[in-house]
C-alpha cells in the first residue's frame, strides 16, 4: 500500500499547485508500434473465482 507521495512529482511535472496531489494514475490508449510490451492474457472466470454449491444463494 501506498500514501500517494511517489507520485507527487506528477503535480510538479504538470505545473499543478502544491495543494493538489494526484492519487491515481491510469495509463489510457495503446502502446507504440515499436514498444516492448508483455504478451499478458486475461484471465478467465474459472481461473479467479470459486463458486461453492453447498453455501445458499442470497438472490
Amino acid at each position: 500500500m501506498h500514501d500517494g507521495r511517489f507520485l507527487s512529482f506528477l503535480a510538479q511535472l504538470f505545473g499543478r499547485p502544491q495543494n493538489e496531489r494526484p492519487d491515481v494514475l491510469f495509463p489510457v490508449g495503446f502502446p507504440a508500434d515499436d514498444a516492448r510490451v508483455p504478451d499478458l492474457r486475461r484471465k478467465s472466470l474459472e481461473e479467479i473465482a470459486l463458486f461453492d454449491p453447498l453455501t445458499p444463494s442470497t438472490s
